[in-house]
């Protein structure tokens, strides 16, 4: 696999599981119903969802440029 893709594909999965983390201790806010602190850690991980997006989307355009088979 080409390093690029192996790079862009473990960041992908990195993040991902972080926002997956911090997605599940928002609900843990909901369920004790904590709005404050539910907004405080979405707003906290928005950074991280765009970074993710933009992650996506370059690997996206790196495999469009790979050769197909």
């Amino acid at each position: 696999m080409d390093p690029r893709l192996q790079q862009l594909t473990n960041d992908i999965i990195r993040l991902a599981d972080q926002l997956a983390r911090e997605t599940r201790e928002t609900q843990g806010y909901l369920q004790r119903q904590d709005i404050a602190s539910a907004i405080r850690n979405t707003a906290d991980n928005t950074d991280e969802l765009q970074t993710l997006v933009r992650q996506y989307q370059t690997l996206l355009a790196e495999l469009q440029r790979q050769p197909r088979r």
